[in-house]
């Protein structure tokens, strides 16, 4: 898990919520594990308990962690899709890709969360409509609109373990700068949601790289 950045503009709890996501997406916290408890994960993000128990009330609501009376708070078991190792099944990596990217439906916007916008867009949403003008600018100027709608429709797929940021910040984020590197543009969360899809799969016509 990732630690409370001062600089993101997303609340405490936002960040919280995203961190603990993508520890489970990443396989970090497995399914039916046991979360830290509250003053612990207090302790480690430097917030209050109150804070601590706005994002997992987020995570429960998303479906990703549930609750036991009088013993803890659990990943659930499918949070991910339950399939057999890709040596077993060749299609399973692909069909965790697929399920993963499911989870953009129960995100929102964080920069319509930050405008005051009551019921904001979801990442989703979001992505569906830009493939939609992906498609009608490249009827217009002859481009390919296979590939085009595949860039359109992938470019956030990232936040599926990220959640959403604010422009400023995510650039900050896909630079490094947020974490004091200056090396080349941190791809890793696109990289390890990947690798489960076949190779050929990665380069197909009209896919973005990761």
């Amino acid at each position: 898990m990732q630690p409370v950045d001062p600089a993101d503009k997303r609340q405490p709890n936002a960040q919280i919520a995203a961190s603990i996501r993508a520890a489970i997406l990443n396989g970090e916290l497995e399914p039916g594990a046991q979360l830290p408890t509250g003053h612990e994960l207090a302790r480690f993000f430097g917030v209050s308990r109150m804070t601590v128990q706005t994002a997992i009330r987020t995570l429960r609501e998303e479906g990703f962690v549930r609750s036991r009376t009088g013993s803890g708070v659990y990943v659930r078991d499918r949070v991910s899709l339950p399939a057999p190792s890709g040596r077993d099944q060749v299609l399973s990596g692909v069909a965790a890709f697929l399920f993963e990217l499911g989870h953009l439906k129960r995100l929102t916007r964080a920069d319509w969360l930050l405008l005051g916008i009551a019921q904001p867009e979801t990442i989703a949403g979001h992505c569906f409509r830009a493939g939609a003008v992906g498609i009608a600018l490249a009827a217009l100027e002859g481009a390919d609109a296979g590939r085009t709608a595949a860039l359109c429709i992938q470019h956030d797929s990232h936040q599926s373990r990220t959640g959403d940021m604010p422009p400023r910040r995510a650039r900050l984020h896909h630079h490094g700068r947020a974490t004091g590197h200056n090396g080349p543009p941190d791809s890793s969360h696109a990289q390890r949601r990947g690798q489960g899809l076949p190779g050929p799969g990665r380069r197909v016509r009209g896919w973005p790289d990761a």
